[in-house]
């Protein structure tokens, strides 16, 4: 856990570094048909029992406090306090030393909350398109760990464009904590990118981040 734990640290020191958020507010516009905003809905593959008792999962708070802003607003942990405080327990005896902290609800609960997570999810990876920045599609597979980025690839090569870069890390971010939160096992955490030229329709670049592994085509 502390590998990745060092993970979220780095990419959100990063993203801090870039001031929070991309350089314009995300526009309304919408990518060609040809370039889908998402895709494949994600499948109900919560790796716990249905009939579980309870249910614990992973949360790095610093997601919440460090990163996201009034422009990004989609915080994981928010989903947690809109419950009643009675239908979980938050344990955060490992917050210091680990990173992380853990919460615990009954299966009901859980599943009920992860529906709203993964709409809302969902819908926040739409709202990252945006053709003026030179992000012209978003999609993804797999229950968030397939991603395809559909992109100027004139900005995109540019080491002075930040912006997709930015959405790249953001989304990251995003799908290692969702991920968490489905209780995926730490080693079977999954960031799969294919980065995509919106003219050509080639595959620019693809690479699995957490194995830390290019395959350019």
């Amino acid at each position: 856990m502390k590998k990745l734990i060092a993970m979220f640290i780095a990419l959100s020191l990063v993203l801090s570094a870039c001031g929070g958020t991309p350089s314009s507010t995300p526009s309304s516009s919408t990518p060609s048909s040809s370039t889908p905003v998402s895709s494949s809905t994600p499948e109900s593959s919560t790796p716990v029992e249905d009939d579980a008792e309870d249910i614990s999962f992973f949360v790095v708070p610093m997601l919440g406090s460090n990163f996201n802003s009034s422009e990004d607003p989609f915080i994981f942990e928010d989903f947690i306090a809109e419950l009643d405080e009675d239908l979980y327990t938050v344990d955060n005896s490992l917050e210091e030393d680990e990173g992380f902290v853990i919460y615990t609800m009954d299966a009901a609960t859980y599943h009920d909350m992860m529906d709203l997570v993964t709409a809302a999810f969902e819908m926040w990876i739409g709202e990252q398109v945006d053709p003026e920045l030179g992000l012209y599609g978003l999609a993804f597979r797999n229950d968030f760990t397939e991603f395809d980025f559909v992109v100027d690839a004139e900005v995109y090569e540019d080491e002075e464009a930040i912006d997709i870069a930015f959405s790249l890390m953001s989304v990251m971010l995003h799908s290692m904590t969702y991920q968490l939160m489905q209780n995926v096992d730490e080693e079977d955490i999954a960031f799969y990118v294919r980065v995509i030229d919106h003219e050509t329709e080639e595959v620019i670049e693809e690479f699995d981040a957490m194995a830390e592994e290019e395959y350019d085509e």
